[in-house]
């Protein structure tokens, strides 16, 4: 009996399929914010990088759109330093970010950057 239930449940797992969306997602994604207000920081633009080795991954936000999250390191797994820089705040890091993967895509990480005014 043991071995029948045996075998009904490893068919049952291996007749399993994943269905992965199209959809690329980020593996960073950045709110900036100031550390003071919580708010929109002031500055003309701000930029981020995430680093992971010789791979760089940048953004350079207008101040337009500052309050919007900043995406990163997009379907990339790994191990990153994260670095948010602006006109007026002092320079924010963060390491190690670790982006993980499933079968189907990365699990995002989701930052908030409080930079202070300097």
């Amino acid at each position: 009996m043991k071995v029948l239930a045996a075998a009904v449940l490893l068919l049952s797992v291996t007749s399993c399929t994943i269905t992965c969306t199209l959809e690329a997602k980020a593996g960073i994604t950045v709110l900036v914010v100031d550390s003071l207000s919580g708010g929109t920081i002031s500055a003309e633009s701000v930029t981020v990088v995430a680093r992971e080795g010789t791979f760089r991954d940048s953004v350079q936000v207008p101040r337009s759109l500052t309050d919007t999250p900043v995406l990163l390191a997009i379907e990339r797994a790994g191990n990153y330093r994260v670095e948010v820089s602006a006109d007026g705040y002092r320079p924010w890091a963060l390491e190690p970010v670790q982006v993980t993967e499933d079968e189907c895509h990365v699990r995002p990480m989701a930052l908030t950057a409080r930079l202070q005014p300097l």
